[in-house]
C-alpha cells in the first residue's frame, strides 16, 4: 500500500470515528431537554362545579357585608378555576377590605392569563373591568418614605416594614403599603429604632429615624463608676478587678436588654392575640438570645460590684493618713464621698 493510499485509510477512519463520536454525544442528551413544558391540565368537572359553588356563596356572603368569609370563598374559587371572572371579584373584596396592595396585585394578574378559544364575553368584560379597577386602586395605595439619620451613606443600616426587609437607597427606604398602622423599624449595629405609622389612603407620609444613638431608644443607660479613694487606704487590686468587671457587665446587660425589649414590643405589634405571623419567629428568636445574653451581663456584673466591695471595704489596709475623698458617678449625677 502506498503512502498516499494510508493516509486516505486513515483519514476515512478518524472521520468515521468522529461522526460516531458526535452522534453518541447527541444521542446522550436527555430527551426531556428538548422538550416542551406540558401544558396545564384543564380543571375537571369537578374542580369547576366547586368554584361555581365557591363563587356563589362568595358573593352572597359579600352581598351581606362579611367580607372575610367572602374573600376565602373567592380565594377557593380562584384557586380551582383561575379565569378573568374569579380574579376580578377576588381582587374587589381584597380592595373592599383596604387591602390595596394585594387586590391590585390579583388584578394585574388578569392581564397576563392567557385568552383561551372559547372565552365568554363575560370573561372578556372581567379583563376589561379588572384593568380598570386596578388602576383606580394605583391612585389609592399610600407610600411611605423613611428617611434614616445619623449613619453615613455606606452604613450597613437596616429597615422593616412590619417585619419586610425595605432596600435603603441614599439613607431613604420606599415602601408601598396598605392604609392603616404599620411597625418600622431601623437599625445599625447594635442600635436599633421602632416606630409606629398610620397610613392614609393615596397619600404620602415621610418618617425620619435619627441612628445616631443620642439619646435614642439604644442608648446604653450610664453604668455607676465610682472611683475609689487612693489618698487614704491602699486599694486591693481585687477592687479595680471587681470594678471593671462589674461597669463591663452592667452595660453589656443594658445594652442586650433594651435590644430584647424592642424585639418584644416589634412582636407584640405583629401578633394578634396569640396567634402570630410566621415573619414575628426571627424576631422571638433574637429576642430571646438578647435576653438571655442581658441576663447574664446583669449577673456577672453584679458579681463584679461585690467582688469590688469586698475588695475595698475588706481587703484594702488603712494608709497613715486618715482622711480620703471619693469620687462617684451615678445615672443620677456626680459627687463626693468621704471619710475623717
Amino acid at each position: 500500500m502506498t503512502t498516499s493510499s494510508r493516509s486516505r485509510t486513515l483519514a476515512r477512519r478518524a472521520g468515521r470515528t468522529l461522526a460516531a463520536t458526535l452522534f453518541l454525544a447527541v444521542t446522550a442528551v436527555p430527551v426531556t431537554s428538548f422538550a416542551q413544558p406540558e401544558p396545564t391540565a384543564p380543571p375537571s368537572a369537578a374542580d369547576l362545579e366547586s368554584a361555581r359553588e365557591l363563587f356563589k356563596e362568595g358573593r352572597e356572603l359579600r352581598q351581606k357585608g362579611e367580607l372575610r368569609p367572602a374573600l376565602d370563598r373567592f380565594k377557593a374559587a380562584h384557586a380551582y378555576g383561575q379565569t378573568p371572572v374569579t380574579a376580578l371579584e377576588l381582587g374587589r373584596t381584597h380592595v373592599q377590605l383596604g387591602e390595596l396592595v394585594e387586590g391590585r396585585e390579583v388584578l394585574l394578574s388578569v392581564a397576563r392569563m392567557k385568552v383561551q378559544p372559547d372565552e365568554t364575553d363575560k370573561s372578556a368584560q372581567a379583563r376589561a373591568e379588572a384593568a380598570d379597577l386596578a388602576e383606580e386602586t394605583k391612585k389609592r395605595i399610600p407610600t411611605l418614605a423613611v428617611k434614616v439619620t445619623g449613619v453615613s451613606a455606606d452604613s450597613s443600616a437596616q429597615l422593616t416594614v412590619d417585619g419586610f426587609a425595605v432596600p435603603i437607597v441614599g439613607l431613604t427606604g420606599i415602601r408601598k403599603a396598605n392604609p392603616g398602622k404599620h411597625v418600622v423599624v431601623a437599625r445599625a449595629g447594635a442600635h436599633e429604632e421602632t416606630r409606629s405609622v398610620d397610613l392614609e389612603e393615596g397619600k404620602t407620609q415621610e418618617l425620619a429615624i435619627d441612628l445616631s444613638g443620642a439619646g435614642g431608644a439604644g442608648a446604653t443607660a450610664p453604668a455607676v463608676v465610682v472611683a475609689p479613694d487612693t489618698s487614704g487606704k491602699n486599694i486591693s487590686p481585687v477592687t479595680w478587678i471587681g470594678l471593671g468587671v462589674g461597669v463591663v457587665g452592667i452595660g453589656v446587660g443594658t445594652a442586650f436588654g433594651v435590644i430584647a425589649l424592642g424585639k418584644a414590643s416589634k412582636v407584640n405589634d405583629a401578633c394578634t392575640g396569640t396567634h402570630c405571623p410566621p415573619t414575628t419567629k426571627s424576631d422571638v428568636d433574637s429576642g430571646r438570645s438578647a435576653a438571655t445574653i442581658s441576663t447574664i451581663g446583669f449577673a456577672v456584673g453584679g458579681a463584679g460590684l461585690v467582688a469590688a466591695a469586698v475588695g475595698y471595704f475588706v481587703l484594702s489596709k488603712p494608709s497613715a493618713s486618715a482622711f480620703g475623698v471619693v469620687p462617684f458617678v451615678t445615672a443620677n449625677g456626680a459627687g463626693l464621698d468621704g471619710h475623717f
